[in-house]
């Protein structure tokens, strides 16, 4: 069976990008790296890559816990994760 190995990238849609970026900088600490996509800001974070991004839902209509939050998971073999959750 193929092996997890972990949160690898952590990002939350926010609706005030330059308001995230003041609070986890100036409050929390962290420091943006050195290259983000447009609408993102990435932060220097490690072991696990963290962001905020512009909303691509309509964060006010989420009527759901957690949507607007992503977590991507590091595998050894992706394909046989895959083959392995489908069977």
């Amino acid at each position: 069976m193929p092996h997890l190995i972990g949160p690898d990238f952590i990002g939350i849609q926010v609706n005030d990008i330059e308001a995230a970026r003041t609070f986890y900088t100036g409050v929390v600490g962290l420091q943006p790296a050195a290259m983000s996509p447009p609408g993102a800001v990435v932060f220097d974070t490690r072991p696990v890559p963290f962001a905020v991004r512009a909303p691509v839902i309509d964060l006010g209509a989420a009527d759901k816990l957690g949507w607007g939050i992503a977590i991507w998971f590091g595998c050894d073999d992706a394909d046989a994760l895959h083959d392995h959750l489908v069977a």
